[in-house]
């Protein structure tokens, strides 16, 4: 065939296929599209993050994209981060109280100095596991 590209029915990728039917990528698509045909899902999803409908791929599915996922997880590491700063202060602040003083709230910032949820969260729970040896 010539180079041509055809988008798979499944999974929306680009593929060259090998004669001029096939519509699918590969046999996993192509399998997957006819498990969905014969046990249609019924219900459609509501995505966590935005509230949009959409079709899930699968039961596990809880967000419409890759985007709202990944916002949702940022959401959350930041809500843990500012719960487990209220419930050990001692972590934060140093004895005198002032907060920019901590070895950690200097440590643990990004490049446009905004705090990086996912090492400082890390850190919290290492200091945790080595506070409770004691």
């Amino acid at each position: 065939m010539k180079d041509i590209t055809k988008k798979c029915k499944f999974c929306n990728k680009e593929f060259k296929p090998t004669n001029k039917r096939q519509i699918y990528c590969d046999n996993v698509c192509r399998q997957k599209a006819y498990y969905r045909r014969n046990n249609p899902l019924e219900i459609f999803g509501l995505c966590f993050w935005c509230g949009e409908t959409f079709t899930p791929k699968s039961n596990r599915e809880l967000y419409c994209s890759e985007e709202c996922a990944r916002q949702s997880k940022n959401n959350k590491s930041k809500k843990l981060m500012y719960k487990l700063r209220r419930e050990f202060p001692e972590l934060y602040y140093n004895e005198l109280g002032s907060k920019g003083t901590s070895i950690n709230y200097k440590m643990y910032r990004d490049e446009n100095n905004n705090p990086d949820f996912e090492k400082e969260e890390s850190w919290v729970r290492r200091e945790k596991r080595r506070l409770q040896k004691y």
